[in-house]
């Protein structure tokens, strides 16, 4: 008999010693990431009252049949219980904290939502829900971020997109949608009717995109970078003015640090009024007396590089999400594990900030319209062209069902 067979420990050392350095090292940070079990939360205050007046009450088990526990707890001053999630966004899961810590990895490592629900064994819908809940949460760790020392800013530019707005395209009373009886009665005609629909539709959604340069269908995002640290949020569409950019950098750059800008005039006024030194790039220059935009000019490509083809654009509503988690990811200063831990202890003791169901009411635009009557015009004239989309579609949907009943009668 093999003395290999004899014991299953050294048969597995050996054949991990066959295997590739790379092979290696992902079965490493695998098996970390499986086998590591996060220690349990310290509960010092109940949530709901924040007493520290409180008893152990039995346990709350997981709902994945993983066997997993956690500890409930009575509070002896409001008399409502609670386990050490209530409040956060791990309140109420059906899969346990090794699941969500797996998850982080795969958000650490940009994976897709299809990717991530595959490796932790969720549902895509899930997976969408988690990313956003996370993102959500991250936000108020970047709302605690400044900068000093250099600081180069600057703006960028996205396209308006509106995926996941379609929806409100459709009717949410007609429940025979898909019936496979208008299949047999769809006739040249229709099937030409469809078509043209199709090519309106696409013609509409390119008519963002035609005008070239700075415009009202394009997104700025204002975007301020020092050693290792940085700040972008969405502040308007089309050029901004000097009212935005202070809604974002407001606070956000310590006084006596030095800015290094374009030379638009908003910049030199913020600077002023913060007591900040200034130094503007005249245009057609890269650099004026030793100081330049390169520093900000990659961060604009890795940024565009993750919105734009790693994540094949998002949507505008969701847009400051994914600049506080390019944010978060590209901070040099620490490793992805502790980026994991850090992460994974801020969602622990925060409180939840979203639901699921209030992901489709969110606004299309991240940022306060009132100001710009044009882009209200146009949320109007497409809330008009959806509205009068939907009774054509009631209309048709009404027509295949006489269409299906006569077929089912004949």
């Amino acid at each position: 008999m093999s003395y290999y067979a004899d014991s299953p420990l050294n048969t597995l050392k050996h054949r991990f010693h066959l295997l590739p350095e790379y092979e290696k090292m992902s079965f490493v940070r695998f098996a970390k990431i499986t086998l590591a079990k996060p220690s349990p939360k310290t509960v010092t205050t109940c949530p709901h009252c924040q007493s520290d007046h409180f008893v152990k009450n039995g346990f709350k088990y997981c709902a994945d049949d993983s066997g997993t526990k956690t500890q409930r707890y009575l509070c002896r001053g409001c008399g409502k219980s609670f386990v050490e999630n209530s409040g956060t966004i791990l309140y109420g899961s059906k899969r346990d904290l090794s699941t969500w810590k797996e998850y982080i990895h795969c958000l650490i490592k940009k994976e897709s939502l299809r990717d991530a629900a595959a490796i932790c064994g969720i549902s895509l819908a899930t997976s969408f829900a988690w990313r956003h809940k996370i993102l959500d949460t991250l936000q108020y760790m970047m709302e605690d971020i400044t900068l000093d020392g250099v600081v180069q800013a600057d703006e960028t530019f996205f396209n308006i997109s509106r995926k996941g707005a379609h929806r409100a395209c459709f009717p949410e009373d007609d429940k025979d949608y898909g019936d496979p009886l208008k299949v047999y009665e769809e006739t040249d005609e229709d099937l030409a009717k469809q078509q043209a629909e199709r090519a309106i539709l696409k013609a509409a959604q390119q008519e963002t995109q035609r005008k070239r340069g700075i415009s009202d269908q394009k997104v700025a995002v204002v975007c301020a970078v020092s050693l290792n640290r940085s700040i972008a949020k969405a502040a308007n569409t089309g050029r901004t003015s000097y009212q935005q950019l202070k809604s974002v950098l407001d606070g956000k750059i310590k006084p006596n640090s030095i800015l290094v800008s374009d030379s638009a005039a908003i910049y030199k006024k913020f600077a002023k009024e913060n007591n900040l030194e200034h130094h503007a790039i005249p245009r057609g220059k890269h650099k004026q007396d030793g100081y330049h935009l390169a520093y900000l000019g990659s961060y604009h490509a890795k940024l565009k590089n993750m919105i734009e083809n790693r994540f094949k654009c998002v949507a505008t509503k969701y847009l400051n999400n994914y600049l506080a988690y390019h944010n978060f990811i590209a901070s040099g200063a620490k490793t992805n594990a502790e980026k994991e831990t850090l992460l994974l202890d801020f969602i622990r003791n925060t409180p939840c900030v979203s639901k699921v169901r209030d992901f489709a009411k969110r606004p299309a635009f991240p940022f306060p319209m009132e100001d710009d009557p044009e882009i209200l015009k146009k949320e109007q004239e497409i809330k008009a062209k959806a509205a009068e989309k939907r009774k054509h579609t009631i209309a048709v949907r009404k027509e295949w069902k006489e269409r299906a009943k006569k077929y089912t009668s004949s």
